[in-house]
């Protein structure tokens, strides 16, 4: 990091007045010219590591979603690459709006390992095929990183009720409703929510 080189720095020149020999400028270039081998080392291996997606990605870079979907499989199924090879496979089908099957690739990757893109479109196909428990973990997930995104709110709390889950859904309704510009639509989520739980008196209040 900056700071450890820092420190390197620092100290390589300390050494330097105090023992001689080899001045720190001449050492300072040493540390730089180590610093780019471990640098040029590190992406060496991630990209060869990776390499075997090359040609997937290129389909994919040129939109030949089924080209994607048929190379990374292949990827997938020899052991490599395997948190690679299933996002881009996943990307694939979206494109396709094959979300089912997107799924069941998607089944052993946590919501928390995905870009905030990845996110919006898985969490899309969700509700387009009306998997609303796994919305809910893909919501959720956006919610903590975007905790001032009304859009993002109000779907989980739709979502919570269409699972039945009636008094945290109100209780997201009550959050919602402090946004400003989801204040109206929130009073009409409440309503609904609070005649659902039988309780026909507080729902005339919010509508």
């Amino acid at each position: 990091s900056l700071v450890f080189f820092m420190r390197m720095f620092s100290f390589m020149k300390r050494r330097s007045r105090r023992h001689g020999g080899r001045s720190w400028k001449s050492r300072l270039v040493s540390l730089a010219v180590m610093a780019a081998l471990v640098a040029g080392a590190f992406w060496g291996a991630r990209w060869w590591s990776e390499r075997p997606l090359a040609d997937a990605r290129s389909a994919y870079a040129r939109r030949d979603w089924v080209t994607a979907v048929t190379l990374s499989q292949s990827v997938l199924l020899s052991g490599r690459c395997k948190p690679q090879a299933r996002l881009l496979i996943a990307r694939s089908l979206w494109q396709l709006g094959r979300w089912e099957q997107a799924e069941a690739v998607l089944s052993e990757v946590p919501a928390a390992s995905l870009s905030e893109d990845d996110l919006t479109i898985r969490g899309q196909g969700l509700l387009k095929i009306h998997w609303w428990p796994q919305a809910i973990d893909v919501y959720s997930e956006l919610r903590t990183r975007r905790p001032k995104d009304p859009a993002v709110l109000q779907k989980l709390t739709v979502l919570h009720f269409q699972v039945g889950k009636g008094e945290t859904a109100l209780e997201l309704a009550c959050q919602l409703e402090k946004f400003s510009e989801s204040a109206a639509a929130a009073y009409c989520i409440q309503g609904a929510i609070q005649e659902d739980l039988r309780k026909p008196e507080l729902a005339v209040q919010c509508n």
